[in-house]
Order: C-alpha cells, then structure tokens, then sequence
C-alpha cells in the first residue's frame, strides 16, 4: 500500500516503478500545492500531473485521455475523463490505472469520496473494472 500524504498544501500523484523482475512498485512525487486552491483546483492540478507524466515514470493511464473537469461538493470528487480512458488493456492495468487515480487525489485531505465518469457517464472499463464510485 503506497504512503500517503495528508499536508493541506501538498498533494502527491502516484505512478509506478518496474523492476528487474517485472513487478510493479508504488512511486510517489510530492507536490506543495498553492495554499489558496480550492481543493477542485487541487485535484485538477495533481490529475493534471499525472495524466501528463512529463519525468516518463510508469504509470497505466491510457495515451491521450484527457482530464475533462472535475468538481468537488460534500467531500465528493467527481472526476471526468475522455474516452481515451476506455483504451486501458487487460484487467491488471485497469486495477491500476483505478488505483493511481485514487492513491494521487487521496492524497488530498478533505476529498472523502470519488465519483469516476467518462464523457460525462458512469461506465465500467472494458475488462468490468468498476469505474464508478469509490469511498474513503
């Protein structure tokens, strides 16, 4: 289970590290996040980072999904991806790509809940990996 991070200006995004044996290992970067962001600017910032992954670290988000907004009411996160999402093989990589996605706006202290959309529905991904509603 990866560490994760409670500081209310930081954040971390989460992604992976391979190893000689092909297992995978939880990697985090650290952010310090602008103490006066919203906690939805947060989580658009840190999904951001994570969608873009500019230092080319492992990670298991489909090429070209697209962050298309995001919201938080009630400690409730609601994240919207593109299609691209969908393009996520195999049921291991689905898990993770969840499990990323979770780990990194966890890390946000107040988000107690998140609701994963794609183009705006509820929608499992092609291996039946539950894409939906996940609570902390």
């Amino acid at each position: 289970m990866p560490r994760i991070v409670y500081a209310k200006d930081c954040g971390a995004v989460y992604f992976y590290e391979e190893d000689s044996e092909g297992n995978f290992l939880d990697l985090s970067e650290v952010y310090s996040l602008n103490s006066s962001y919203t906690t939805t600017e947060k989580a658009f910032f840190l999904l951001e980072e994570l969608i873009l992954n500019e230092e080319n670290f492992t990670t298991c988000v489909p090429k070209n999904t697209e962050l298309l907004d995001c919201s938080f009411s009630n400690g409730i996160l609601t994240i919207n991806f593109s299609c691209e999402a969908l393009n996520c093989a195999g049921n291991f990589n689905q898990q993770l790509f969840v499990e990323q996605i979770i780990n990194t706006v966890y890390s946000i202290e107040e988000i107690r809940g998140i609701i994963l959309l794609i183009d705006g529905e509820e929608s499992a991904l092609p291996e039946g990996v539950d894409f939906s509603y996940f609570n902390r």
